[in-house]
């Protein structure tokens, strides 16, 4: 009889009709489908689709130097992805994580050029450097936004821009440029500034190590403390957390200010571990990038790991197909488009599972 009960009760948990179980259901539902299209796509485009994609699949994984790449693609963009999570769980859509990539990455090779002792303090005053400067801007936003109530998506988009022309002109005019370099670029990094690798045949270094102590002191933070409790309370209505007795004002300047220094350790350490100097000139993209995880993953700090590392390891295994056949490298992010569009989608396969739920509801009722 006790193991006829488990047995249901254990039935009852996988069901569909469990917010977890379904959350996860709904992203394998929306794998396949994403997978299938582009494999459709790979069809229309290739001379060998089925060949192409199993080398999509399996690419990575054949040699260390692949599987290396997709650590190191995955790195900045979880990276970026926890900073927007945090800012998502407080019902916040601040899309100001893609400028601080470029502007705490010019505070980064400022520091990164300068001829400091070596050991540990060198990297660890660039990271510094830019930590504090996320922090810093994106506390400004904070405060605009706890203050005064402002709408959070024109004013970062905006600012996004701003931070692009600002982080320009400190590279031309304040001497970080390389005037012998034949691009925009700062001088060369000094070797001291460089992070150590920590796994031999790749350029995985230390970044690696502190993207997990990241995600696991964001975690801690939001599902484990006093704090978090707040934060998420905070998140999903603010005026109940504020007759709660919650200091909704502290609330936003905590997480925004996290989210900043999450943001500039992000870059610095993507910029001290494959970069000679700094030379984007234009947002990097990887705001955006993580953004999107945050997204796939519902904001859970793990989900954004697994969703970071498995789009690295897809855009991986198509740059390979790309080298040796005329299928681009972009049809990952048709992948990408349409996970997003079915894991953040209000509907899809909500039907089913309410019909489940009526089903468990009558057979309740009946027993």
């Amino acid at each position: 009889m006790c193991i006829v009960s488990r047995f249901k009760a254990l039935k009852e948990q996988l069901s569909i009709t469990n917010e977890f179980v379904f959350k996860i259901v709904k992203i394998l539902i929306s794998i396949l489908i994403a997978l299938g299209i582009t494999f459709i796509v790979l069809a229309l485009v290739s001379d060998h689709p089925l060949e192409n994609f199993i080398t999509i699949l399996t690419a990575p994984v054949k040699k260390l130097r692949y599987f290396g790449n997709v650590i190191e693609m995955m790195i900045p963009v979880a990276f970026a992805g926890l900073s927007a999570a945090l800012l998502f769980k407080m019902g916040v859509f601040n899309l100001f994580v893609e400028g601080l990539y470029y502007i705490c990455g010019v505070a980064c090779a400022a520091v990164a050029i300068q001829q400091i002792g070596g050991g540990a303090l060198h990297p660890l005053l660039c990271i510094l450097a830019a930590c504090l400067l996320g922090s810093v801007l994106m506390g400004g936003t904070g405060f605009l936004k706890a203050k005064y109530n402002t709408n959070e998506v024109v004013s970062t988009l905006m600012l996004n821009s701003i931070v692009l022309g600002v982080g320009l002109f400190c590279l031309k005019r304040t001497g970080l440029q390389d005037e012998e370099f034949a691009a925009i670029a700062s001088k060369v990094f000094q070797d001291s500034a460089k992070l150590n690798v920590i796994f031999g045949g790749t350029r995985i270094t230390i970044s690696f190590i502190f993207l997990i102590l990241t995600a696991i002191f964001v975690y801690v933070l939001m599902y484990r403390t006093k704090l978090g409790y707040s934060i998420r309370i905070t998140g999903i209505n603010s005026k109940f957390a504020h007759y709660s007795g919650i200091n909704v004002f502290a609330m936003y300047m905590i997480v925004h200010l996290i989210s900043g220094c999450i943001a500039g350790l992000g870059v610095s350490t993507e910029l001290l571990s494959l970069y000679d100097r700094f030379q984007w000139t234009n947002l990097p993209g990887l705001g955006w990038d993580g953004i999107l995880m945050a997204t796939l993953a519902d904001n859970h700090p793990v989900g954004i790991l697994i969703a970071s590392f498995g789009i690295a390891y897809l855009k991986k295994g198509a740059e390979v197909v790309s080298l040796t056949t005329n299928v681009p490298v972009e049809i990952i992010s048709i992948v990408q488009a349409i996970l997003v569009l079915l894991v953040s989608s209000q509907r899809f396969l909500v039907r089913f599972r309410e019909k489940k739920l009526l089903k468990e509801g009558m057979k309740h009722e009946l027993g």
